[in-house]
């Protein structure tokens, strides 16, 4: 008897953050996401991203490297400074596996040898790249190409700061904004 398919698979998101100091700029990060459904339940996800932390060395001198951060949200809704949830892909494969991939992406430091890259690695980059690498792989299905996801995740952001939706006084929607771009839909106002 072939084995039963999986209803219901995981979401490959990308999680767009506001920064601090920088209202154009967003920090990048992807979240493995059970199946939106309704009635609405709570949003646990698994968030996968990089970050710049501040180290002090043996030597006394200050670095910030780059260090890969997977971590559980138990609910999405209380995460500091996420502005909107975009759903890219359909995992087809184990999360187990979808975490190995993205634990092996590559990180680039100040002091790698490759300066090109090193001078443009961000965390924009590093999704970009997991993205390219879960598509070339097969691990998710429905990826556009990278400018299309960013493209619409942005403009998504950007015609949400329009409303007002992080203004006082909001009166709309209270959960983290969710754009569905396999279906083109907005699942969450």
């Amino acid at each position: 008897m072939p084995p039963r398919k999986q209803k219901k698979k995981p979401r490959l998101e990308l999680a767009l953050y506001s920064l601090p100091n920088h209202s154009k700029a967003y920090h990048y990060a992807l979240f493995i996401a059970p199946k939106y459904t309704k009635p609405i339940t709570l949003d646990a996800v698994q968030k996968h991203h990089i970050k710049i932390t501040l180290q002090n060395n043996i030597s006394g001198e200050i670095s910030q490297p780059w260090h890969y951060e997977h971590i559980g949200i138990e609910d999405v809704q209380k995460e500091p400074r996420l502005l909107v949830r975009v759903i890219i892909g359909k995992v087809t494969v184990s999360v187990d596996e979808v975490d190995k991939i993205l634990a092996a992406m590559p990180i680039y430091q100040e002091v790698d040898v490759q300066q090109r890259v090193v001078k443009r690695f961000g965390c924009m980059t590093w999704v970009e790249s997991a993205v390219q690498e879960l598509g070339k792989r097969d691990a998710v299905k429905g990826l556009m190409k990278w400018e299309a996801i960013k493209g619409v995740a942005v403009d998504y952001v950007e015609m949400k700061k329009r409303i007002g939706r992080w203004d006082i006084g909001w009166q709309g929607e209270k959960r983290v904004p969710l754009m569905d771009l396999m279906s083109g839909e907005e699942v969450v106002g």
